[in-house]
């Protein structure tokens, strides 16, 4: 299913990847601690389409939510953990809430994003996320050096989401 909404939100269609993920996220409700984690998976990946779709509070809220459920889960800290902070820390300073954001930065560590994700630049992103939030409270010229430093990083990869790039490049 999210390889499914996963491109008809790439192709424009945000509706149809909404009904995908909105079926899936509502069909795992209350389910048992390992589904519950897969559901907040999909509730991870409904507010990002739901933010990238134009509807950035409802992607912010069920964000949040995801967050807090994950938490009451969690034993030990782990990877799920870091990625929706992640995840609800650059909503919220695209959404120039910034030291929300840069609470939830605190202890973000590239390592275990990484092992989560299976991706590289992890190192990047970080320094990208908190040059957006310091350009975005007032400290424009350490804003920028991070932002320009991981941008090139980040561009080099191919792998980037281009409205991620976008949204950097538009701060240098």
């Amino acid at each position: 299913y999210r390889s499914m909404a996963e491109l008809h939100g790439r192709l424009g269609n945000c509706a149809k990847a909404l009904e995908i993920l909105n079926h899936q996220w509502n069909g795992g409700a209350g389910n048992p601690s390992e589904t519950k984690r897969i559901n907040l998976a999909v509730g991870n990946n409904l507010a990002t389409w739901e933010y990238r779709c134009g509807n950035a509070q409802r992607g912010v809220e069920l964000m949040r939510q995801v967050l807090t459920e994950q938490l009451l889960l969690e034993t030990t800290p782990d990877t799920f953990t870091q990625i929706y902070r992640y995840r609800l820390a650059y909503m919220l300073a695209e959404q120039r809430m910034y030291d929300d954001a840069l609470e939830l930065t605190k202890g973000l560590e590239a390592k275990a994003l990484a092992a989560g994700t299976g991706l590289q630049g992890w190192d990047e992103r970080l320094s990208a996320l908190q040059g957006i939030i310091l350009i975005g409270k007032g400290d424009v010229s350490e804003g920028r050096l991070l932002v320009a430093r991981a941008l090139e990083v980040l561009e080099s990869f191919g792998t980037e989401d281009p409205a991620e790039i976008s949204t950097i490049k538009r701060l240098l």
